[in-house]
């Protein structure tokens, strides 16, 4: 192996000690103060809410089904007419017929249902009122969720860009300078086409993370109800602390029992289906109609009036009220089921989240206190070799590109840990970590 030039590494050694110098800062170490604009995770989480499109239309569903409650108790409107009667009677005579005159009245009817129908269908209504308001608090988790795997990604793949950025400028050096020792026959070709390879590779990986940032970008933007942001979106410089879950994880499960609003909502449902089951029951008891009719005119008999009362009989119950009962019966059979396999679910999704934010969370930890240390340490420890010329340029850069690999595994890490953490808390239904809560009630 040629021995590498000194008059070529006095050259390129100070950027190369500049890189590692800012490669070896601590990982929470903070850089420039934000700057005023910086947008920062619980202004997007009270944006979000407040100005979300799909949230407003949810919202909006939930006041119509509470407004649906009152107009449960109102019987049917009631039907006023008009009745023109022609009176005929029979004379003495064989098919004789005399006309004893016509008889204008005026009518009016109402019909009731059975008095405990109508509790029964508003206790339905409120039920259902209460599916709506369960929906419109999961769909407010969700976003919450979103905004804040978008923000972290959003910052991860901006830390990762800066990395990649240094790490190219880095390989675009090492480029110039094995061009340079080519042509003085110092190194083969081979390393200067390795060069160049090198500094393609981290090119394209640059653009795809590009592309990253702004999907994410574009994602967060579209969420706050700004899209086409263009870069507009600017994050504080510093590092964004690393969240914590608070409880343990046998009471989270606990929690997530009497808080998932995936459970709630077949609660919700359980307890509609029972009460039009009972609704069904009492098809079989008669409704009512009033009727009232008065003569007009001045020629009709003083005080004249009727007054009827009408009542249904469940004649055809075989066909109709029994299949009703029977229809009703399996709608609620099928949502207790279903509401046992919600809360099964859940536990099954809890503790899937919670295992996959724990190993993320000690993937950080590890990567903090072991990985990215020792990958500097092996930096330096290849710099001060290539400095003293017991090595190669291109394994200057194996070191290099190690060190910045695992910086850049540590921000997805992060990214995927902030998003686990997230989708964990909008399963529970409630706040498990130090992540920010939107500004309204879970």
């Amino acid at each position: 192996m040629a021995r590498e030039n000194p008059a070529f590494f006095a050259r390129y050694r100070r950027p190369l000690v500049a890189l590692a110098f800012s490669l070896a800062f601590p990982l929470a170490a903070a850089a420039e103060p934000a700057p005023a604009s910086a947008l920062t995770l619980e202004a997007a989480l009270e944006h979000a809410i407040g100005s979300n499109q799909e949230l407003a239309a949810t919202s909006a569903g939930a006041e119509a089904e509470h407004a649906m409650i009152r107009a449960q108790y109102a019987p049917a409107m009631p039907m006023f007419g008009l009745m023109f009667e022609k009176n005929t009677a029979l004379m003495g005579e064989p098919g004789g017929m005399a006309e004893l005159g016509s008889m204008t009245s005026w009518t009016l009817s109402q019909e009731f249902r059975f008095p405990a129908k109508y509790f029964l269908l508003g206790s339905a209504q409120r039920s259902k009122a209460r599916s709506a308001d369960l929906s419109l608090s999961s769909k407010r988790l969700e976003i919450r969720r979103k905004v804040i795997s978008a923000y972290y990604r959003l910052f991860a793949l901006g830390r990762i860009r800066a990395l990649l950025q240094a790490n190219l400028d880095a390989a675009r050096n090492t480029a110039r300078a094995a061009e340079a020792r080519r042509s003085t026959g110092e190194v083969m070709i081979q390393d200067e086409m390795k060069a160049h390879v090198e500094e393609t590779k981290v090119n394209s990986e640059l653009l795809m993370v590009e592309e990253e940032r702004q999907m994410a970008e574009n994602e967060l933007a579209l969420l706050l109800g700004e899209p086409g942001s263009d870069g507009k979106l600017a994050l504080p410089a510093k590092e964004l602390p690393i969240p914590t879950l608070q409880s343990k994880p046998e009471e989270i499960v606990l929690l997530a029992r009497g808080h998932s609003r995936f459970i709630q909502r077949n609660e919700s449902e359980l307890e509609r289906a029972r009460t039009r089951k009972s609704l069904a029951v009492l098809e079989y008891l008669p409704d009512f109609k009033l009727l009232y009719s008065k003569p007009l005119g001045s020629d009709a008999p003083s005080g004249s009036h009727v007054l009827g009362v009408e009542f249904s009989v469940p004649l055809w119950f075989f066909l109709g009220q029994s299949a009703e009962v029977s229809a009703a019966s399996a709608e609620s059979a099928m949502a207790q089921r279903m509401r046992t396999q919600a809360e099964l679910e859940t536990a099954s999704m809890v503790r899937s989240l919670i295992a996959k934010s724990s190993t993320r969370h000690t993937l950080l930890k590890i990567y903090e206190t072991a990985l990215i240390p020792q990958a500097t340490s092996t930096f330096n420890s290849s710099e001060a070799a290539y400095r003293a010329g017991r090595t190669s340029l291109l394994d200057h850069l194996d070191s290099q590109r190690a060190l910045f690999e695992t910086r850049i595994a540590y921000y997805r890490t992060l990214a995927d840990y902030v998003d686990a953490l997230a989708e964990l808390e909008a399963q529970v239904g409630a706040s498990v970590s130090a992540l920010p809560l939107p500004p309204e009630k879970l």
